[in-house]
């Protein structure tokens, strides 16, 4: 069936103008229930449809309801649901006939009513749902989750012995690398702590390896170490692979990785390569084409590559890692780094929780112990698991130590991670008890006019009385696309960009990034550039939100518009030592950047934060807030961190955590003969 289209309309107005919302009876009930409380589409609901009809089940609101429920596991990242009364109850809102309807689902499922086409019973059927043992999932992502599950477990399959090494020779290259270290801006060497010399072993000696750690805990670092060592061991440089999901992240691991190169003390011949090297987005590198929603490289067409190293993981759904791990040929290095506590991606799955559980303690084998006890000079308090191993024995690295983020904030982003309810007063203790690094400002019973001068004295703060203001007096644009030696007037400019920002956790409303930047930009106008009309001015933080690999513009990054002596606008986005200047009018879509949401902030880091939490009027918002979100912002900040929300509402995020379900769990040891799908838990 063709899918109609129409203008931007509510959900409910869409369904009406195409027919599909039921005016009276239990589907009547149903679908109210479901616009009231879930956050559903318009072709969401148009797919129901569609799936209902071509299965011939006529009508049918007991299989509308439990495809209801799925497509709202969906949205959220799950990949099944189990089937069984009480996690359809989870899914579904409360309406009259909620239990008759689910009974009645399950007896039907029970007794194959819906076999004949819409349910099959394993991942070979072509239906729309597969029941695979007690779970439901939609075809399309049972596939994905099972094309994942078998590559990763060849994956650990090859890797599961440690492959033949002259220790000797690698113990010598890896001392090589950790003498002579990048240097930081103030002269001070980047050295690897044990943990993070763990990690670099571990991704030398076998062809899989996962390194989790939280924001500012020295990830980049290990990718620099790693290819130092990589090219010391023969690996040519067109031979690995940088990649990301992103393109902004992409972007920021190929500068961090060139900052380091400039600023090692001194850099072998070996080494000189390894300034042609850039990050790519995964699409990038596997050949996407949107046209054709096709891709180059897969298991037909591996990469030519020897080793692929990814950077923000958390981010990357399960079908996207599926492609990546089929691209990449059998026999290549694949070192997976992220966060497991942050936000999971926005897409279903959540595969570096699953390879990486904060819950469950690390194993390493005994060879894999006296390995490192031989290869590294300064050895990582690791003992050998008693036991079976399972199939990330060996393989999983977890960095504690943050180098970024404030010890106030760091205290309570824990606390925030392991939240129950016996730890309320220690949390509100820490946010209240005079710490400038992390604190609290209740919203409870905040007025408009009150949340209004907040933000006045935050505009006053870093944007009216900062040196933004002074240097944008003093410089003026080049009126052409160019690139340009970044002096101190630009610096200064370009400093505002990490210096503050908003972080909200929804768009809309009065503590939604929209309408904050809607505010700020009337306050700071008439300060920065007060001869400007339109939506833009000389000052304002611009934030790209759809690539563009023309002008090398990517989701994500960030610019500050300035003005030449004609009076026209351009944007400056910092580009290492140098800044490119592009036309305004010329920008891929771009929106004001004041305050963007805590998805938006992922992968950057800020001087000071703002973390604003939304009141919680609808479901959507409740289910929205949860301590990943709560992590994710207060880990942004280096100097200091607020939380802008009433005391409910913080509580509220801190016990409500990002669920996922799938069937991925690699923890355990596995029999390929029995694979059940587990509750993914995104924190401790």
């Amino acid at each position: 069936m063709t899918t109609t289209v129409f203008p931007k309309l509510t959900t409910r107005e869409g369904l009406k103008r195409l027919g599909l919302l039921p005016r009276s009876g239990m589907r009547a009930a149903l679908y109210g229930a479901a616009l009231r409380e879930l956050d559903l589409t318009v072709i969401d609901y148009q797919t129901i449809s569609d799936i209902v009809e071509l299965a011939n089940l006529g009508d049918d609101p007991a299989a509308e309801a439990a495809l209801i429920a799925l497509f709202d596991a969906r949205n959220e990242g799950s990949l099944c649901v189990r089937a069984e009364a009480e996690s359809l109850y989870r899914r579904l809102p409360e309406f009259a006939g909620r239990e008759e309807l689910v009974a009645r689902f399950l007896a039907n499922l029970h007794d194959g009513v819906y076999d004949t086409a819409l349910v099959g019973r394993d991942e070979t059927a072509f239906k729309p749902v597969i029941l695979r043992g007690e779970f439901l999932y939609f075809q399309r992502y049972l596939y994905d989750e099972c094309r994942l599950r078998d590559s990763l477990q060849a994956w650990l399959a090859e890797s599961s012995t440690i492959k033949p090494q002259d220790h000797a020779t690698l113990r010598a290259i890896i001392a090589q690398v950790l003498d002579n270290p990048s240097l930081l801006p103030d002269g001070k060497p980047i050295s690897l702590n044990p943990e993070q010399q763990l990690a670099l072993v571990l991704a030398l000696l076998q062809s899989f390896t996962v390194v989790t750690g939280g924001p500012g805990t020295g990830k980049t670092a290990i990718i620099m170490a790693i290819l130092r060592c990589l090219v010391r061991m023969g690996i040519a440089v067109e031979r690995i692979a940088l990649t990301a999901p992103t393109g902004r992240a992409a972007q920021r691991m190929s500068e961090s990785l060139r900052e380091q190169l400039v600023s090692l003390p001194t850099r072998t011949q070996v080494e000189e390569p390894l300034a042609e090297l850039g990050g790519q987005t995964i699409h990038r590198l596997l050949g996407y084409s949107p046209s054709r929603n096709t891709f180059t490289f897969g298991k037909d067409n591996p990469l030519a590559v020897d080793a692929v190293v990814v950077d923000e993981v958390s981010m990357i759904d399960v079908t996207l890692m599926a492609r990546l791990l089929d691209a990449t040929p059998p026999g290549a290095k694949l070192i997976l780094l992220g966060d497991a506590q942050q936000l999971p991606s926005v897409e279903a799955g959540a595969v570096l929780a699953d390879l990486a559980p904060s819950e469950r303690k690390l194993q390493y084998s005994p060879e894999m112990v006296a390995a490192v006890r031989v290869i590294l000079p300064c050895v990582p308090a690791i003992t050998p698991t008693p036991g079976p191993a399972s199939l990330l024995t060996d393989h999983v690295v977890r960095l504690l130590h943050s180098h970024r983020s404030a010890p106030g904030i760091q205290a309570v982003a824990a606390v925030v991670n392991e939240f129950t309810d016996g730890r309320e007063g220690e949390l509100f203790t820490l946010l209240t008890a005079g710490g400038a690094n992390c604190t609290w400002e209740d919203a409870a019973g905040e007025t408009a006019p009150k949340w209004q001068a907040h933000l006045d004295s935050w505009a006053k703060e870093h944007y009216l009385q900062s040196a933004l203001y002074t240097a944008l007096q003093h410089f003026h644009a080049p009126n052409a696309l160019t690139s340009m030696p970044c002096d101190a007037t630009l610096a200064a400019i370009l400093r505002q960009i990490t210096q503050a920002k908003i972080l909200t956790a929804v768009h809309e409303g009065r503590y939604g990034c929209d309408g904050i930047n809607a505010y700020l930009t009337n306050i700071v106008r008439k300060h920065l550039d007060p001869g400007s009309h339109g939506h833009y001015f000389a000052g304002a933080p611009i934030m790209i939100t759809r690539n563009d690999y023309t002008l090398e513009l990517f989701n994500g990054d960030t610019g500050v518009i300035l003005r030449d002596a004609a009076g026209s606008y351009h944007v400056a986005f910092p580009r290492g030592k140098e800044v490119m200047l592009v036309p305004l009018d010329s920008l891929p879509e771009h929106t004001l950047a004041f305050a963007i949401t805590v998805h938006k902030s992922q992968g950057s880091e800020y001087e000071h934060v703002l973390l604003v939490l939304p009141n919680t009027e609808s479901s959507a918002v409740r289910r929205l807030l949860t301590r990943e979100i709560i992590y994710t912002g207060l880990t942004r900040a280096k100097q200091t961190a607020a939380i802008h929300g009433s005391r409910d509402v913080l509580l509220q995020a801190c016990r409500s955590r990002v669920e996922r379900e799938s069937g991925l769990s690699f923890c355990d040891v596995i029999d390929e003969n029995d694979y059940y799908p587990v509750m993914s838990h995104r924190a401790d």
